[in-house]
């Protein structure tokens, strides 16, 4: 049985929750614009962390919830690495959430 999308379920819940004991977890979803954004990430029109609480994370549970072949290549920390230095908050809790979720989606070959 392969449990790993139960494992990325789990492991975006506790991104989701240390997201939330920093406070870094939006209660106002973006405006629809910004969801036609053609960039990465929704770069040029969210933040890192919106992106990641609007976007992947809703796609990623619609696939484990439709059954539908997950990425096997996420590689998310580094950005969110960069993206954290310009925050006041002790980030390093969430970093390692982060790294782990990318390993789960990893797959060997």
């Amino acid at each position: 049985m392969n449990d790993r999308p139960a494992q990325i379920e789990q492991q975006i819940q506790q991104i989701e929750a240390a997201m939330q004991g920093l406070k870094l977890y939006a209660s106002v979803r973006p405006d629809d614009s910004a969801f036609r954004s053609c960039t990465p990430f929704c770069y040029d029109t969210m933040s890192f962390l919106e992106w990641l609480q609007w976007v992947m994370f809703p796609k990623t549970r619609e696939l484990i919830k439709r059954e539908l072949p997950l990425p096997t290549v996420c590689e998310i920390h580094p950005l969110a690495e960069e993206e954290f230095k310009l925050l006041e908050q002790e980030t390093n809790a969430l970093l390692e959430e982060i790294l782990k979720l990318d390993q789960l989606f990893s797959v060997s070959h």
